[in-house]
């Protein structure tokens, strides 16, 4: 992932990288998502900025590699990002129209800002 944690990221900072799923028991014709989520400054939940699951990006196979490209600047003019800035991908099978189950998640990267 770039920047590569611990690094020093800004609001205009955006993640790259390659990300490689596994979806152990796929359901072919359930909806599958990958989401980053970022720890909330309650250090209990975790949040993003997108308006919806469709705006996130839909996994269509079992398994595969993904190249993300996420800018942060939406999650950091929300005044919700804990510091340090700690994300997650996570990946989501949707169970109703608001509702998805959490399968997967990626390790943990933590980014510093300049304060």
């Amino acid at each position: 992932m770039s920047p590569a944690p611990p690094a020093v990221v800004t609001r205009d900072s955006v993640l790259l990288g390659d990300l490689h799923y596994a979806i152990a028991n796929f359901q072919p014709g359930a909806q599958y998502y990958l989401a980053p989520l970022f720890r909330h400054r309650d250090g209990q939940t975790t949040f993003n900025e997108l308006p919806g699951f469709r705006d996130s990006i839909v996994l269509t196979s079992r398994e595969g590699k993904l190249r993300i490209e996420y800018p942060i600047a939406r999650e950091w003019d929300s005044g919700k990002l804990a510091q340090p800035i700690v994300v997650f991908f996570y990946v989501l099978q949707r169970t109703a129209s608001h509702q998805a189950n959490r399968i997967g998640r990626s390790s943990e990267l933590s980014y510093s800002i300049v304060p």
